[in-house]
């Protein structure tokens, strides 16, 4: 679980640096 919480976390940052997109 934890894993997973640190990906979703590194893929919103990663999607916020480039700009607004759809967080899954």
């Amino acid at each position: 679980n934890q894993l997973a919480s640190l990906g979703v976390n590194n893929e919103t940052i990663h999607y916020e640096s480039f700009g607004p997109h759809k967080v899954l």
